[in-house]
């Protein structure tokens, strides 16, 4: 069985233009010993994402077209041992209903999971609107 040890929420952007705010949940579960991180994106507004000067997508546009708008559509998924990796994504696939895509993402480690939920229990209020 799955036990959820802590839920949180992360956020990134804003700032003068609100609109363009990202925000995300994590959540940290524990299986049979191996502890597992899940980041799942949520729709944060209507902001578009530029590499190399150019436009990949409305980011808020809801069409799920380009890939910033399908990103937040999956679940980003890390573990303390790297070898843990495959069946903790076989255990989160099983289990979520949306039956969305369970991915790598190197840019996030347990280190910025963890970093992420200490910030979201010194000051919760910041997080929920």
């Amino acid at each position: 069985m799955l036990e959820i040890l802590e839920v949180g929420y992360w956020s990134f952007g804003g700032g003068t233009l609100p609109a363009h705010l990202c925000e995300g949940q994590i959540t940290k579960c524990r299986w049979l010993g191996i502890v597992v991180y899940v980041r799942e994106n949520l729709d944060g507004g209507w902001s578009f994402y530029i590499s190399s000067n150019e436009r990949m997508s409305d980011k808020g546009s809801g069409r799920g077209r380009g890939r910033p708008s399908l990103r937040r559509n999956v679940l980003d998924l890390c573990t303390q041992d790297a070898t843990d990796w495959e069946t903790a994504a076989d255990i989160v696939r099983s289990l979520d209903a949306l039956r969305r895509p369970v991915l790598r993402n190197r840019r996030f480690s347990v280190r910025w999971a963890e970093a992420a939920l200490a910030k979201y229990r010194r000051d919760p209020s910041k997080f929920v609107s």
